[in-house]
């Protein structure tokens, strides 16, 4: 049976923000221009090279740090915020990889980074893929590249 990335991806996105951050999540109809305070990035290095980035805004990256830390988002310290944030998106592309290849598979990715302008991340203009979310009335984008390797989707077109 072949595997659909869209929704492993999107399943991922849920269980990842609801397992880690206990934020509901659900795929967002449509595109909207986010207003995002920084991004998240890592590079998927094996079994093929690609990237994957959150966009998230102000709201969102609040939101996950308060609920992972129990805290008042004034009373934690900027290491802290970025921690929680770098560690969500480990979590993430290892819940993406090990969806499509399954938990056997080895897989190699780099250190995730912050970034806080868009035009600092590199990519390839082939295979990139842009998913909406919507974390409690909060819209974040999530873009994925892939180089050289071809995802089944369910409809059978690139999305």
């Amino acid at each position: 049976m072949k595997k659909n990335i869209d929704e492993i991806i999107k399943n991922s996105v849920k269980k990842t923000f609801c397992d880690m951050a206990f934020i509901d999540t659900a795929a967002f109809d449509g595109k909207k221009d986010i207003v995002f305070s920084h991004i998240l990035s890592i590079d998927i290095l094996k079994p093929f090279f690609g990237k994957i980035a959150l966009f998230l805004p102000f709201e969102c990256k609040n939101k996950i740090a308060e609920n992972i830390y129990g805290k008042n988002f004034k009373e934690l310290k900027s290491q802290e915020i970025d921690d929680c944030q770098l560690e969500l998106l480990n979590i993430l592309v290892g819940n993406i990889l090990s969806g499509y290849f399954g938990s056997k598979k080895k897989c190699k990715v780099d250190l995730p980074s912050i970034i806080f302008d868009k035009d600092e991340i590199e990519w390839n203009k082939k295979n990139i893929d842009e998913y909406y979310f919507d974390a409690e009335g909060s819209v974040f984008k999530l873009v994925f590249q892939s180089s050289g390797l071809h995802f089944s989707r369910q409809s059978g077109d690139k999305k």
